[in-house]
This record gives structure tokens, sequence and C-alpha cells, in this order.
């Protein structure tokens, strides 16, 4: 992973981790970031980088799993067409996927098309359980 997407991913961990953000590795495990604890000394900004260099991705919902009761919610956020900070905070909280990153071939993709972030399965956030993504 690049540095730029790296500190992407960093912004993505800190900006969500208030609204339940679940992780998920290559073993199959998933579990809320806020179940993470730091080591001793350890800053937020490096306990993120831990589990982001110990393979953990982020869970996230694709754009197009949007509601049309959300839909409605997320447009009263827009002024005149445009996303507010009110806006990318309704993102943040629903947990959703918009922030782009540059591929390999320089075309602006989603996290999860970029394979920074994994695709939350549909109800994985209507419940509280910790299933698989």
């Amino acid at each position: 992973m690049n540095e730029k997407n790296r500190k992407i991913l960093l912004k993505v961990l800190c900006g969500m981790l208030p609204y339940g953000l679940k992780m998920h590795d290559s073993d199959n495990f998933t579990v809320k970031l806020s179940k993470f604890g730091p080591m001793p000394g350890e800053t937020p900004v490096s306990l993120f980088g831990r589990i982001i260099d110990d393979g953990w991705l982020p869970c996230l919902r694709p754009m197009d799993d949007m509601t049309e009761e959300e839909t409605e919610e997320f447009e009263r956020t827009l002024q005149y067409t445009q996303c507010t900070r009110e806006s990318y905070d309704w993102l943040d909280e629903h947990l959703f996927d918009y922030r782009t990153v540059e591929d390999e071939d320089g075309n602006w993709v989603t996290m999860i098309q970029a394979g920074l972030a994994l695709p939350a399965t549909k109800d994985m956030y209507k419940n509280k359980s910790e299933e698989i993504c």
C-alpha cells in the first residue's frame, strides 16, 4: 500500500470510529474498530497504523446500498446539490464508501474498488452482531 492510500485509510478509521466501524482480517474475523486496544504508550494514529499493517480492512457500505429513506435524509444535507461538511459527516456516520483513491492506472476508484476496504454485507450495520463481512 502506498503512503498516500495509507493516509486516506487512516482518515477513514479516525472519521468512522465513533459510528461502530467494523474491521475484517484475512482470517475471516470481523470486529468493531473500537474493540482494538492500544499498546502501552501507543497513540491512536500509531494504533490505526498497526491495524492497517496487520492487514485489517474496514467494512464499508457501497454507495448503491443507500436506501430510499437514507437518500432523502442525505439530500437534506446538500446545499445547491453540493456536499457540505454535514454531508460528509452524514456519510461517515452511515459508514459509506464515498472516498476515492487513485489506482495504478491513474483512475479514481472507491476504496472498495481499490482493495482498501471490503463491502459490508447488506445488514451488517443494522444489527449489533459482529458477523463476517
